[in-house]
This record gives C-alpha cells, structure tokens and sequence, in this order.
C-alpha cells in the first residue's frame, strides 16, 4: 500500500466521523395544523424531557437530541437513521394507520398525553442508535488503525537500514493524516539519552514546520519532559496552561509555538530510551481516548525497533569490517567456504597458498589438499554439516608453487549471507613437522646417550614416581627398568630402612635442586650395600615433564679404598708413634741419664767439659720431650673406649696454653668409642675446628662438647668469635674439607653455621653403629613438588 492510498482511505474515514459527531440527533414533529413549539414546551416541561425547559426555540431534549417542526409529509422518505418523526393526526386516523417503521409514531391531535409518550419513545430510541453507531464508529476506527499498524509494521520490518528514513517520514505522515492533528513529529535521542535530534515531522496545511527551529535540543533544558521520557511515561497535555509549575519550561515553549494540545510517547527497547513520537495541536485544543494512546504507543514501538535494527546493523557493518581488517592481520589463514567455493579468504590465505586473493576464491578447498588426504576433510565436513561436531586435522597441501607443505585444519559451521557455511581456519604446520622431526631425532640420540653413559642416571615426575632409570642404574643396583620406572614402591626397595628414608628426606629438602658429591647408600636387589655419589643441577637445567633429574657414580670400591689407606695411615702413624715411644724414647731416655752422669763426673773433677756435658743433657731433655710431642701427635687418642673423651679435654688445654683463650671440653655423660678409628677422626675433626675458631674468629671462649643420644655422637665446637666469612664457609678452605672428608669417610654428616649472638659452630653427626638400611639418594614418592 503506497502513501496516496493510505491518505484516501483514512481521510474518507475520518469525513464519515465528523460528520456523524457534528450533526446531532433530530426528531421532526409533522401535522397538517401546525402545532407550536410553545405548545411542545408546555406539554413537555413536566416531563423532563427538556434540557432547558425556559430556552426558546429550537427545543433541546436530553441527550442533545434537537425537536422540530415541519408540515411536509415528504420528509418521511428523506430522514436518516439520526432524524425520528412523530406524526400528528386526527384522531379518527390514529387507529389504523399505524406505522411499520419503528422511527416513526402517529399520535392523535389534541391529545398532550400520547405527544409526550411519542417524544420519549424516540428520545430513547435515538439514544440507542446513538450508542450503537458510536461502538460501530470506534470498531471502525480501531479495525482501520490496527490495519494501519499491519501494514507499517510489513514496511518497517522489511525495509532496509538505507531506506528506513524514507519509510519512518511515510509513516509520521500517515500517522498525522490518521489522527486528525495538526503536527506529527520523531525525535531521536543520541546514545547518552541527553540530546534529542528532530529527524522527521509532518504538518496539516497551514502549520508551519518546526524541524529547523527544534533541529537540535538539550533535554536538560526540559528537566520536567525528560524525566518523564526517562521514566518511560507517555506525555498526555489536552490543555497547555494546565502544565504544573515544574514544567513551567515546557509551558513556556509550547505557548510560543502555539501549541495548544500534546501526546508523546517514548520510543524505548529493553529499557533503553531512542527518542519520541509526538502529536500536536494548534488550531483547537484535543482529548485522546485511553485506546488512542495504547495504539500510538504500538506504533511508537514498531518504529523503536526499526531504529533499534538500524543501529544494530550499523554497529555489525562496524564489527564485520574490523572483523575483516583483524582477520587479514591474522597469521592464520581463514575461509568461509559456501557452494562448492571460497566465498571469503584473509591476506593469510594468500601468503600460505601462494595464490592471490581472488585466485583463492575461484577455487574449492579440496584443491588444495593432498590426495591422501581430501577423502578424510570430505568425510569430516559431511559429519560437521549433519552433526556439528568440530574437529581438528593436521592435512597436507600444496600451495601455488607445488611444495607439499602440512597445515592444522579446524572448521565450524556458520550463516554467511543467509548460507549455511563453513568456516575454515588453516596454520601452516610445516616449520613446526620439520622441528618437531629433528627434535624426536635429537630426542632418540640424547636417550641413546642416557641409556648407555657410564654414570647412573633416574629422573623424577610430579608424583615423585621414578620415571628414569639408566642401564648403569640397572648394572649396579640389579633392579631392571622394568622393576623401578613407574613403580610406587621403588623408593621403599632401594632403601628399606624407614629411619634413613626420613633422614634423606631432611637433607634433600636441605640440599635443593642443585648439589654435588652427596654420598648415601642405597640397597641393591641382592641386599648388598652401595655407596652412590649424587650429583644434580635440575634447578638451573631443568628437562621437560622431569621434575628431578640427577646423576650418579658408584664410589663402593672407592670409599673402601679410601679407608683401608686411612686406616693403614693410622696403624702406621701408631705405629711410628709407638716406635718413637717405646724405642727412640727409651734410647733418649737412657742417653739423658749417661750425658748427666758424665756431666756430673766431669764437674767433680773441676774439668771445663763439664759444661759442655750439661747443655748435651738438656739437648737429650728437649730431644726427649719433642719425641713424645710427635708420638702424641701420632697418636692423639689412646687405644680405649674413653680415649676420645681424654684427647678432647687434653686439646682444650693445649688451646688454653697456644692461643690464650677460655676453652673447655663438656661432656656430661660419658660418651664411649670402641673405634679407634672413629675417634681419632672425632678428634682430627674438633683439632682443626679449634685451630680455625683461634686463628680467624678472635675469639674469647671455645666450648668442645661431646654427646651421644640413642646410638648417635654428637661432637660441637663453638666460639664466640666474629665467626666467619661467607666465602670461607665450607668448600672455601683446605681445613674445612679435610674436616668434610673426614665426617665422609666415618659416614658423619659436618656442618658449618653461624652461632646465635655471633661466633661460629661446627658440628659432626655420626652413628655409633652400623645402620640396618642406606640413606636415601633421591625424594620418595609424593615428596616432590
């Protein structure tokens, strides 16, 4: 339906109402003789019938309905449904001449009583017809707004975002036309709702346009319209000076304007305000029904959601080429797929495949693809179209030059341009196969190696589950791969003792990631004993899903070497301290006592000799006390269970003595050591403890104390000194590694920290007895991570 249509139709309508509401209801008195309406008036004052029983002619009966008079009996067949007769006759005529048509009455001249009744009658049947034509009236009028709001609605929805202007003037048009109002107008709010633009209007005939006056407004200047618009209330002013005081702005505008009536409703979705609908009259003022307001509301809606899809257009049109402008800085090759074609290839598509853009969509995805692989994507896409179900395929393809090249397919279905579609996403994979191939190579070699390196190597996941376990693991322990990788219990066989499993435990967390030269004893599947020493750097060199890693060399034979040479050392230095004892110390012993009974000889004769043989005797004392000095030093702990304890009281008071300081040796429980060995070391251990305390740290005391707990000896050396430097801290000096080594050797453990309130402590730990199970080399199960 085109615009002229809709101005014929709704005019014709809108002629037919007004000419009903304009034309009031009449009922024509007709008789030959010619009654007077004073007559009429006196008959009826009585009754009621009359609004203004005193007011002259023409007579005004209740309900608007206007009495009159005629003598033309013609007018019978001219009346229309709103004009009812009442005719006037002799009274010899009123019996038979009853008439069929219910708009008529004959009433007997000179008889008051039946004009009156007649009157009545059709005061009450004009009324009816009046209540029946206004409901006809209003049906019509709705039937024909609600076709009008069909048919906006078939526009509004199919018209494109371009010509929705177009179509909202034609309906603002319509609108206006339809209503009867003088001014019919579209405001449109910006997207903070504060600003309102006049974008379309429509004016009867001579009212003048207001778009340029109010092309512009600030709803601000309006507080009390705007909170109302804001509120999503409709406007409703049937009389401008009936604005209250609030509105005084709104007044004032509109009685510039020559506004005399208003109806505006929001235009509103999901709560948000887009602008106004408006109508307005100038040349009278105007009431609208509640019905009118609901419709204009609908229509104000249908055009909101226009304007809405406009909007959401625009912003897709925005979105679709920043989509576009994304897409081509994209590194992956993306393709909307449609009909057999490419209907949409990014920059990236051109760069992988080599062709050009427009190359690419002459083209169908399966000419891309390697033979041996079209079959699979064909199956997959079929699968993709019926099920939706997305997957992802590592392909081969051969771009524009022939190479055959790898790339990891992913595809979704879509709608593009109202198609099912689909969406495909390629990375080429080739620099990535040709990696990932070198670096299982590279993989297999450096596994090679593992395996087959003379050193044992295990490594670790999460879990602290071994996940590692090398050939030469497997040639010392006995335990196959097999047995240990992914074994929960491994820990527990390779070191059954629970006690030395915590101990481990302690000192792994102590040591960290990284160490070297860590010495435990692990037990092999033939119950033997090894010594292993460990080393790691899993924290600066840390391997993928390894999350402990370490290597390790089987020093058995070596330790044991190490201890029959130590052990031969000390015989040996017993027994060249007993020899200097026993033999050279005799001899001097028994030299001393010739050189003084010469000497004594020699001055009772008064010879010059004589003195000469005194200094020979006291050469043979010092001679004498330096031999035992060295036996001593040979062998500084006397063969004896308490040997150990003696030797350390002895070296406390040789401190004393050398270095000046308070030392004393604590012990207070005896603390006995059948090794000999063992306790010489204890004693070289605390020897060299004191030596470092005197001649670095200036202290004024040095406690040795000596105690044992439950098979275990515990031997201290302390000072209050300034303590000593961070470089000089273990590894940093000669003494402290031959006390390190030492502690090894007696399978003791040596520390090395700072003494609270300043100074220095060195202690040993050692077991008195030989352990039933090995410490451990590596965490148990779960202690990781």
């Amino acid at each position: 339906m085109h615009i002229a249509q809709w101005d014929c139709i709704n005019a014709n309508s809108i002629a037919e109402n007004e000419t009903f509401m304009v034309e009031p209801p009449r009922i024509v008195v007709i008789s030959r003789h010619e009654p007077a309406a004073a007559w009429a008036r006196e008959v009826l004052r009585g009754t009621g019938l009359l609004e203004h029983p005193d007011e002259a002619s023409p007579l005004r009966l209740r309900g608007g309905v206007i009495l009159e008079f005629a003598a033309d009996s013609g007018y019978l067949d001219s009346c229309s449904n709103g004009v009812a007769l009442v005719r006037i006759v002799d009274p010899a005529e009123s019996n038979g001449d009853a008439c069929p048509d219910p708009r008529r009455c004959n009433v007997p001249a000179g008889d008051p009583t039946a004009f009156a009744i007649a009157v009545q009658l059709c005061t009450e049947l004009l009324a009816s017809r009046m209540k029946l034509r206004d409901v006809e009236c209003a049906l019509a009028y709705r039937v024909q707004f609600e076709t009008l709001l069909t048919e906006l609605s078939s526009r509004l929805v199919h018209t494109s975002s371009i010509d929705l202007s177009e179509v909202i003037a034609e309906a603002v048009t319509m609108i206006g036309i339809f209503t009867n109002v003088d001014r019919c107008y579209l405001f449109q709010f910006d997207e903070e709702g504060s600003i309102a633009t006049f974008t379309h209007e429509w004016c009867a005939a001579g009212i003048e346009s207001h778009l340029t006056l109010f092309s512009r407004v600030d709803l601000a200047a309006f507080p009390w319209t705007h909170e109302m618009y804001l509120r999503m209330k409709y406007i409703y002013i049937p009389r401008i000076e009936d604005l209250p005081d609030s509105a005084k702005e709104e007044r004032a505008i509109y009685q510039t304007t020559g506004i005399r009536s208003v109806l505006a409703v929001p235009l509103a979705v999901n709560r948000r305000l887009l602008g106004i609908l408006g109508l307005a009259t100038q040349r009278a003022e105007r009431t609208w029904m509640e019905e009118d307001i609901r419709m204009l509301e609908a229509l104000a809606q249908l055009i909101a959601n226009a304007l809405e899809r406009k909007r959401n257009d625009a912003a897709l049109s925005r979105v679709e080429g920043r989509f576009r402008e994304i897409a081509d800085l994209l590194p992956i090759a993306i393709g909307i797929h449609a009909d057999s074609r490419f209907v949409y290839a990014n920059q990236a598509a051109e760069s992988i495949s080599g062709y050009t853009r427009e190359e690419v969509l002459l083209r169908d995805v399966f000419s891309f693809l390697h033979p041996g692989d079209t079959d699979t994507v064909r199956e997959h896409l079929d699968a993709l179209a019926q099920t939706g179900a997305e997957k992802s395929h590592e392909v081969r393809f051969f771009n524009k030059h022939g190479e055959e090249r790898w790339a990891e397919l992913q595809s979704r279905m879509i709608e593009f341009d109202g198609k099912p579609s689909y969406l495909l996403a390629a990375v080429d994979t080739t620099d990535r196969k040709r990696t990932e191939s070198a670096l299982r190579e590279s993989e297999e070699r450096l596994r090679s190696l593992l395996e087959n390196m003379p050193v044992m190597m295990d490594a670790f996941d999460v879990e602290g589950t071994i996940i590692v376990w090398n050939r030469e693991c497997e040639r010392v322990t006995g335990y196959r791969s097999e047995e240990i990788v992914g074994n929960p219990r491994a820990i527990e066989m390779l070191y059954p003792d629970a006690a030395n499993r915590e101990r481990m435990f302690e000192e792994f967390d102590r040591l960290g990631s990284d160490f070297r030269d860590w010495e435990t004893q692990l037990t092999c599947k033939d119950g033997t004993l090894r010594t292993i020493s460990w080393a790691s750097i899993s924290g600066l060199f840390p391997i993928s899903g390894w999350a402990y890693w370490a290597v390790g060399m089987d020093v058995t034979e070596r330790k044991l070497l190490e201890k029959q040479v130590l052990e031969i050392s000390a015989r040996e230095q017993i027994r060249i301290g007993q020899d200097l004892h026993d033999r050279l110390g005799q001899l001097l012993t028994g030299l001393g006592f010739k050189a003084q009974s010469l000497a004594d000889r020699l001055g009772e004769r008064g010879l010059g000799e004589a003195e000469a043989a005194e200094r020979l005797v006291g050469l043979v004392s010092e001679s004498i006390a330096l031999t035992r000095s060295l036996s001593k030093g040979l062998q500084p702990v006397e063969v004896g269970a308490d040997g150990l304890m003696t030797a350390l009281e002895e070296l406390a008071l040789q401190a004393r003595d050398l270095y000046g300081v308070h030392a004393e040796f604590l012990c207070e429980e005896p603390v006995l050591v059948e090794d000999n060995s063992m306790a010489t070391h204890l004693y070289r251990i605390a020897q060299e403890a004191v030596n470092n305390a005197a001649k670095h740290g200036t202290p004024g005391s040095i406690e040795i104390r000596l105690t044992s707990d439950d098979g275990s000896l515990s031997l201290s050396v302390e000072d209050d000194g300034i303590g000593l430097d961070p470089s000089e801290q273990p590894n940093g000096g000669l003494g402290m590694n031959i006390m390190a080594y030492r502690a090894s050797v007696i399978d003791g453990k040596l520390e090395l920290r700072p003494r609270p309130g300043g100074g220095t402590t060195v202690l040993c730990n050692v077991r008195l007895t030989t352990p039933t199970g090995p410490a451990p080399s590596q965490p148990q199960r779960g202690e990781l991570g």
